[in-house]
């Protein structure tokens, strides 16, 4: 997966997924939830977006992530980071956000 636009591609380590921390894989498990639960009709698009940035925050917080799997963790949040900036809840941004996290388990155990 490769944003031209925000940093390098995520690698895999020799055809396997890196080993991640616990609290990271749990925090892009929690911005999935939070986005699922998202009522488009009914939620509030910058209640949404805060609640995403609170948790995407939390993962930096807490990584303890080392080495190459860091770095590749990094290509990988980079690109959700620069979706969060200008995120406004829209239909076409919540499913691009909602593939990226999904790209998460491809790089990532």
């Amino acid at each position: 997966m490769h944003d031209e636009q925000h940093g390098a591609p995520v690698r895999l380590d020799h055809g396997r997924r890196w080993k991640a921390n616990p609290e990271t894989t749990a925090g892009i498990a929690n911005m999935v939830g939070i986005l699922n639960a998202h009522d488009p009709t009914t939620g509030d698009p910058e209640a949404l977006k805060a609640a995403l940035e609170e948790e995407f925050g939390l993962i930096f917080e807490r990584c303890t992530m080392t080495g190459e799997a860091h770095e590749q963790l990094h290509n990988y949040l980079l690109p959700i980071h620069h979706q969060l900036r200008g995120f406004e809840a829209t239909e076409v941004q919540r499913t691009a956000l909602g593939e990226r996290l999904a790209a998460y388990d491809k790089y990532f155990e």
